[in-house]
């Protein structure tokens, strides 16, 4: 875990075989291990990291897949929304609705390590 002025951050690793984009036309069950995958993945790096409980928090992902090629960060979701049910199941949040989490935010960055970056930012409960 890294601890900054703003927030809170792990990394997993990246994993393309289970890779999940929005646009992939999987059946039922490839789409529910490849969930189960990234989500016990979160849940056990958040436990890790002892992060503490949030009232409210912003989560951005960034994957980096060490590579060039032209890719789409919004297409990520669903790996974005299995890490953020990972973090809730790891009592970092209460639930992922809306009154407790802003985001998922996917984003891209490039540099030559593959991996997956996930920012937990706390919020002011407004």
């Amino acid at each position: 875990m890294s601890v900054s002025n703003v927030g809170y951050s792990f990394v997993l690793p990246m994993n393309r075989p289970m890779m999940m984009s929005a646009n992939a036309r999987k059946h039922w069950s490839a789409r529910h291990r490849i969930t189960k995958y990234w989500r016990h993945l979160a849940h056990v790096l958040a436990k890790q990291s002892k992060i503490p409980a949030l009232a409210k928090a912003r989560i951005v992902v960034t994957f980096s897949f060490g590579d060039q090629r032209r890719r789409d960060s919004a297409n990520f979701y669903p790996v974005a929304k299995a890490i953020t049910d990972g973090i809730v199941d790891a009592g970092v949040l209460v639930d992922d609705s809306d009154k407790y989490v802003e985001g998922p935010d996917s984003r891209r960055h490039d540099p030559a390590t593959p991996m997956i970056r996930v920012d937990i930012l706390p919020q002011d409960q407004a």
